[in-house]
């Protein structure tokens, strides 16, 4: 009887649909079950998987858009519940796998039965030399996720790395773990449900781990720089935090969660619809507002930016590329749809008819006080798409920190007594379950 079934979720995403399919039907061995969740998509997609897979694929329509996590949720639920499966492989509907990948991912939790998920190392086929994700850390001091292998090359990952979390995505899923934990958390919608069930992996007693025998390719844009994708991460990690950190760390997550909000907001200045995605993340995270956001609450448009003007009249652009930047071919892809000038990468600054753009991890983290810049034709940005253009921002973002203790004073107790009252819900709830 087949122990291991194939978990694929799809949103209007037909073309890299089909693509994902025909990659897993190509691996080296097929001896599984491969189910379809379709989020209500209406670009065909469910059509052209019964046209080409037919009865290969069991399908699960949902009747509306229930985001990834609702997604996961279902196939989770439904192939749990068959009783007759050992591992459960779930792939993004962008993803294209290796031929043996999904082999790799079952021989080793055959082996490994104090692991309750094992991820995939992702690469993005657009930078096929280097990887982009092989698990991932959660740093509760910092907020943050820390990816420790991405940028790096294939050939120096470790057979296996111990991590706090693996994408959905690309993963691997004991059953049985499912049985006592449950599945991906729905109210999410998109975005930290993997990150939250791994935690609940964790806290269960399993191991969260990433091989790099097993090899996907992620083909697909992600929503990271959107403002819905800001609104979902944000949201859905101050949840995940509040419901999962230790007592310890629970203490100091008001001041770390008020410095984040405060950095974010004021490195959106230039873009008031991130701006106001934070926010409104914020606030509905602290009153336990989840699932879909209503629509038009997050401004999903691109206004034209101020660096716009800058680019105007350049007859060549330079990146100069510090370390710490990643986000080099989106920034880029960026410049290229305003303006048809040249692009050279870490060339000799000459000021005038040339933009100079001062690529950094984070606009705040920036030396401006150390620089005679030019506004004119320097042009500050980060791997968030945050960017610092005149002497107005330089100067805003050379001295923010002199208004953080005014800011967190008028919203530390606000903050704190709502993440007790989403902390005490969550264990309710829990306990009632």
């Amino acid at each position: 009887m087949r122990d291991l079934a194939v978990l694929v979720v799809n949103f209007n995403k037909r073309e890299l649909l089909v693509k994902c399919l025909e990659s897993i039907f190509a691996s080296e061995s097929t001896d599984f079950d491969v189910f379809l969740v379709d989020n209500a998509s209406v670009d065909d997609s469910v059509d052209a998987v019964n046209k080409q897979f037919g009865e290969k694929v069991t399908l699960l329509l949902n009747e509306e858009n229930t985001g990834g996590a609702g997604g996961f949720y279902r196939g989770m639920k439904y192939i749990t519940e068959l009783g007759k499966y050992k591992y459960l492989v779930e792939f993004d509907n962008d993803i294209t796998v290796e031929p043996d990948a999904i082999n790799a991912l079952r021989h080793y939790m055959e082996h490994s039965p104090d692991v309750g998920a094992c991820g995939a190392t992702i690469i993005d086929a657009n930078s096929p030399d280097y990887v982009y994700e092989m698990g991932a850390m959660i740093d509760v001091h910092t907020f943050r996720l820390n990816l420790p292998f991405h940028q790096a090359k294939q050939e120096k990952l470790p057979k296996e790395s111990l991590c706090d979390y693996v994408a959905f995505g690309a993963s691997i899923i004991r059953i049985e773990a499912m049985k006592r934990i449950g599945y991906a958390d729905i109210s999410f919608f998109i975005f930290w449900d993997d990150m939250e069930f791994c935690w609940r992996l964790r806290k269960a007693g399993y191991k969260v781990c990433a091989i790099s025998s097993a090899v996907v390719y992620h083909n697909g844009q992600t929503a990271y720089h959107h403002p819905l994708g800001n609104y979902y991460r944000f949201r859905n990690k101050i949840v995940c935090f509040a419901r999962h950190t230790s007592d310890e760390e629970f203490n100091v997550l008001p001041d770390t969660l008020l410095l984040i909000y405060f950095r974010n907001m004021v490195a959106s200045i230039n873009t008031p619809e991130k701006a106001s995605a934070y926010t409104h993340a914020l606030f509905d995270a602290l009153n336990n507002v989840t699932g879909k956001v209503v629509d038009g609450k997050i401004s999903t448009l691109y206004p034209h930016q101020k660096w716009h003007k800058m680019v105007a009249g350049k007859q060549c652009i330079n990146i100069c590329v510090s370390e710490g930047f990643t986000q080099l071919d989106s920034l880029i892809e960026t410049l290229k749809n305003v303006t048809n000038a040249p692009i050279a990468i870490n060339k000799e600054i000459k000021l005038g008819q040339e933009l100079t753009v001062l690529a950094c991890p984070y606009v705040l983290d920036f030396d401006y006080s150390s620089m005679l810049l030019d506004s004119e034709c320097t042009l500050v940005w980060d791997n968030y798409h945050n960017f610092a253009c005149d002497r107005g921002d330089f100067k805003a973002f050379n001295e923010y920190n002199d208004y953080y203790p005014l800011f967190k004073s008028a919203l530390y107790m606000y903050v704190k007594a709502k993440l007790v009252e989403l902390r005490k819900t969550y264990l309710k709830q829990k306990y009632l379950n």
